[in-house]
């Protein structure tokens, strides 16, 4: 029963679309895409559409996000690295 419990917490822990990942990959657009758990440290997400996009549990950690229209349709600031900053510098 500990298997079982133990198999089902790793399968809930990928959750993004693959389609949808390979989307943002080829297209650097993907709004609504299910992006949870996703490994997107280091990705070259400049100026990317991320709109409506589910991020929850993602690995962002590196990831370039300048000029990136984030998950709530604000645009992040140059030198977002990681995470996207918001508002004026």
């Amino acid at each position: 029963m500990v298997l079982l419990i133990g198999m089902l917490c790793v399968s809930g822990a990928h959750a993004w679309n693959e389609a949808q990942l390979q989307l943002l990959k080829t297209t650097n657009s993907c709004p609504n895409c299910d992006l949870s758990g996703a490994d997107l440290s280091y990705a070259n997400l400049n100026n990317a559409n991320l709109s409506g996009a589910d991020l929850s549990g993602a690995d962002l950690s590196g990831a370039i996000l300048s000029g990136a229209t984030w998950t709530d349709g604000s645009l992040c600031r140059k030198a977002s690295y990681g995470e996207c900053y918001k508002g004026q510098p």
